[in-house]
C-alpha cells in the first residue's frame, strides 16, 4: 500500500479528471459559504491545492527547461501541468448526517448550584454547541454500546445510555430523511457548481446522501449507472449507518465505482471491529456482480465517508485528568460537562492531551502513522486490503467546534474520521492530484475532505496499445495450484473448495475438458463456460494435484481485460459459494514487468502464497504456476462470437438493480 503516496506523472487532457468529496454535516444545515469552501465553484480545478510533491516536481521541470546561459525566457510549453483541464469531468460527493429538520435538541436538567446565574459567555456557547446531537450520541440513542477502554471509575452508572445518568438527562431522536433538507442541499450544490453541471446519479438512504455530477458536454460518456445500498445500523435495518455503492462505465470500457459510507462510532477495540464488519457487510450486501464485490469487479473504486476510525493511544489509568484546555491556534478553553465527570462515551483525557500536543506541534506524520486505526488495520489485512490512500498531512477533521479553523472539543480525541481511499486494477493509471480538508466549513463538528484524481481511460490505453504492439496470441496454462488457510463455510468447520477462472472485458478461449466427476460438469457457478478444477472435500488447505486450466487470448490485450482466479465452495443441494478471489489485470499477466520470455517465446510466472481477497479482507493464499506461450499469429478460434456468448452469460450472472 502506498502510505505516503508517490509522485505521479501529471495528467493529460485525455485523462478523466474527477473530484471526490466527503462531508459529515453534523445534522446542521450548511450555508452557501460552507459549500463553496468544500466544492470548487463552477467545478474549477484552480480552486483545489495540488499535492506538494507535484508542485515540487513541476518546479524542478521548469528549472531544467530554463536556458543554460541564464538569459531566461526559455520555452516552457513542454512542462507538464498538474491539472490539464479547467474544470472537473466528474464530481462525486458523499454526505453523512445530512438531515436536520426533524432533529430534537438535547434536554438537560439544570445544575442545582443554588443560584440563578444564567451562565458565563463560554458556558452559553458550549450549550449551543451541544444542542446538536453528534455522531456518537446518536449511536447511543439507537444502539446499546460499550467502551471497554473508558470505564468511569467514579460512577457505577453506564452513561452510554443517557437515560440512566443521575445528573443529566439527554433525549435524542434519530433524524429521518426530509425532502426539504434534500432540496436545500441540492439547491446549494447546484448554485455552487453552476449551469454547466448536471446530476448524473443521486441516492439518499437514511441520513446518508450520495450524488455524482458531470458536465453537460460529457453526460453521454457515462453509462450503466447502478446504485445499491446496505444498512449496518441496528438489526441491519436502521439506516443511521451503512453505505451507498454507485457504479458506472466511462466510454464503454472503464468501470468506476464509489462506496460512500458512515460506519460505527465510538472508541475502543469492539467499535473498531464493528467498523471493519460494517465494511464487510457493505461490500458483500451492495455488490452488483454474481460473485465479486465492487472492490474486485471495478477498474477503479473510491471509498469515502465518515469511516469513524479513531486515533488510539495506549491508555495509562494513573495519568492526571485535564479538562481545561489552554487557548492556542488549535484549541480553545471549553468547560467540562455539567456532571463534571467523564462518562463512558468520552475518551480518556490523556488521549486527548496527547493528540492535541501532536496537533500543536504539527506532527501529523506521527499522529497518522503511529496512532491512526485505519492505517494499522489495512497493514494487518483486517480491512480494505490493496487500497491506497494519501497521508493526512493536516490537522484531524474530528471533533471540531462549529466554526472556521481547527478548534477541538476536549470530550473527544482528535481523529481522522473522514477519509478517501482508492483501489485500481492498474495503479499506474490512477494519479492522485490533491488531498485536503476544508477548514472554512463552519457549521459541522467535522471538517469536509476532498481529493482530486486523474484516470487514464481504458479506451485511450487500448488505442495506444493497438498502434504500438503487433497482433499475436497467448496461451496461458495454470498448474500446481494449492490454497492455504481458506475460510470455513460449511457447518462442519471446513469447505469443499475448487478453483474456477472467470474473465471480463476480453475475448477468451477456454479449453473444453470434460470432468471425470459428473457433479463438476454442471455446477451452480455458471455452467461449463468457466474452466474449473475438481472440488476437494472437507479441507481448508487444498492441493489440486495433476489439475491444469488453460486459456487463450489474442493480443494486443485491451487495458480493461480482467481475470479472476476464484476459489469456490462446492454445495450439492444449494448454490456454490464464493470463498475468495485473486484479481489480475490481463495485460500485467502477459506483459508485465515480471514477465521474461525466452527465445522460444515462453515465460513462467510463479505465484507463491499470493493473498486471496473477499470483501476487502485477506481470506487465505494461493500458490500457482502460470506458463505463458506467445505467438506472433492471432488465434482464429478467438473471435467476436466468443465475446458475444460471454456477454450473454455475464448478463445472466449480473444481479438486477434494486
Amino acid at each position: 500500500m502506498s502510505l505516503w503516496g508517490r509522485v505521479q506523472t501529471p495528467n493529460t487532457d485525455q485523462d478523466l479528471t474527477l473530484l471526490v468529496g466527503t462531508a459529515n454535516l453534523g445534522n446542521a444545515p450548511p450555508t452557501l459559504d460552507d459549500v463553496r469552501a468544500w466544492i470548487p465553484p463552477q467545478g474549477r480545478t484552480s480552486h483545489v491545492t495540488p499535492l506538494p510533491e507535484l508542485l515540487v516536481q513541476q518546479q524542478e521541470q521548469q528549472q531544467q527547461e530554463q536556458p543554460k546561459d541564464g538569459t531566461g525566457g526559455g520555452d516552457t510549453t513542454t512542462t507538464p501541468i498538474i491539472f490539464a483541464k479547467e474544470t472537473f469531468d466528474l464530481i462525486a460527493v458523499g454526505l453523512q448526517e445530512a438531515t436536520w429538520s426533524n432533529q430534537k435538541k438535547k434536554k438537560k436538567k439544570p445544575k442545582d448550584n443554588g443560584d440563578d446565574d444564567e451562565g458565563t459567555t463560554q458556558e452559553l456557547e458550549d450549550d449551543k454547541e451541544d444542542d446538536v446531537v453528534d455522531d456518537d450520541e446518536e449511536d447511543d440513542a439507537t444502539e446499546a454500546t460499550d467502551n471497554e477502554e473508558e470505564p468511569d471509575e467514579n460512577n457505577n452508572n453506564n452513561n452510554n445510555h443517557p437515560e440512566q445518568a443521575t445528573t443529566t438527562t439527554t433525549t435524542t431522536e434519530t433524524i429521518l430523511p426530509n425532502n426539504k433538507d434534500m432540496s436545500q442541499l441540492a439547491s446549494l450544490l447546484d448554485t455552487v457548481l453552476g449551469d454547466q453541471y448536471r446530476p448524473l446519479a443521486e441516492k439518499s438512504r437514511g441520513q446518508m446522501r450520495f450524488v455524482v455530477f458531470c458536465r453537460h458536454d460529457n453526460y453521454r460518456d457515462f453509462t450503466d449507472v447502478d446504485v445499491r445500498c446496505e444498512n449496518t445500523g441496528l438489526a441491519h435495518v436502521w439506516a443511521n449507518k451503512g453505505g451507498i455503492v454507485l457504479s458506472l462505465t466511462y466510454r464503454g470500457t472503464t468501470r468506476l465505482s464509489f462506496l460512500s459510507a458512515h460506519l460505527a462510532a465510538h472508541e475502543g477495540a469492539p467499535h473498531y471491529a464493528a467498523r471493519c464488519d460494517n465494511l464487510d457487510e457493505i461490500l458483500n450486501g451492495a455488490k452488483n456482480h454474481a460473485y465479486y464485490d465492487v472492490a474486485l469487479s471495478s477498474h477503479h473504486l473510491f471509498v469515502l465517508g465518515d469511516l469513524n476510525f479513531r486515533t488510539r493511544f495506549a491508555v495509562h489509568r494513573n495519568e492526571t485528568t485535564t479538562t481545561q484546555r489552554k487557548s492556542s491556534s488549535t484549541t480553545k478553553t471549553v468547560q467540562p460537562d455539567d456532571n463534571g465527570t467523564n462518562d463512558d462515551d468520552k475518551e480518556p483525557p490523556s488521549s486527548v492531551d496527547r493528540a492535541l500536543a501532536l496537533v500543536e506541534q504539527q506532527d501529523y506524520k506521527k499522529l497518522y502513522y503511529q496512532h491512526d486505526e485505519l492505517i494499522a488495520g489495512i497493514a494487518k489485512g483486517e480491512l480494505l486490503v490493496d487500497f491506497d490512500t494519501l497521508p493526512c498531512n493536516f490537522p484531524p477533521t474530528f471533533k471540531v467546534l462549529r466554526e472556521k479553523g481547527f478548534h477541538y472539543k476536549p470530550q473527544r480525541t482528535p481523529s481522522y474520521t473522514d477519509r478517501i481511499l482508492y483501489r485500481s486494477a492498474n495503479k499506474q493509471y490512477l494519479k492522485p492530484l490533491a488531498y485536503e480538508p476544508c477548514p472554512d466549513f463552519a457549521t459541522s463538528d467535522h471538517k469536509p475532505l476532498r481529493g482530486a484524481y486523474a484516470i487514464t481511460p481504458n479506451a485511450v490505453l487500448t488505442r495506444q496499445f493497438r498502434q504500438t504492439e503487433p497482433p499475436g496470441s497467448y496461451r496461458i496454462a495454470f498448474s500446481q495450484m494449492a490454497c492455504r488457510n481458506l475460510p470455513a463455510l460449511d457447518v462442519t468447520g471446513t469447505s469443499d473448495p475448487y478453483i474456477m477462472l472467470t474473465w471480463e472485458f476480453v475475448d477468451v478461449l477456454a479449453t473444453d475438458r470434460e470432468h471425470k466427476n459428473l457433479l463438476m460438469r454442471w455446477t451452480s457457478s455458471g455452467d461449463r463456460k468457466w474452466p474449473k478444477t475438481q472440488f476437494l472435500s472437507r479441507t481448508l488447505n487444498p492441493t489440486f494435484t495433476g489439475e491444469e486450466l488453460e486459456l487463450s487470448i489474442n493480443g494486443p490485450v485491451p487495458a480493461e481485460a480482467l481475470l479472476f482466479i476464484t476459489v469456490m465452495d462446492y454445495d450439492l443441494h444449494s448454490a456454490d459459494d464464493l470463498m475468495c478471489a485473486l484479481p489480475i489485470n490481463f495485460r500485467d499477466l502477459v506483459g508485465g514487468d515480471q514477465v521474461r520470455y525466452n527465445k522460444h517465446n515462453r515465460a513462467t510466472i510463479q505465484y507463491t502464497d499470493k493473498p486471496l481477497l473477499h470483501n476487502g479482507k485477506y481470506s487465505g493464499t494461493i500458490t500457482v504456476t502460470i506458463d505463458i506461450t506467445k505467438s506472433n499469429q492471432p488465434n482464429p478460434e478467438i473471435n467476436g462470437q466468443a465475446r458475444k456468448k460471454e456477454g450473454g452469460l455475464l448478463k445472466k450472472l449480473m444481479c438486477r438493480k434494486q
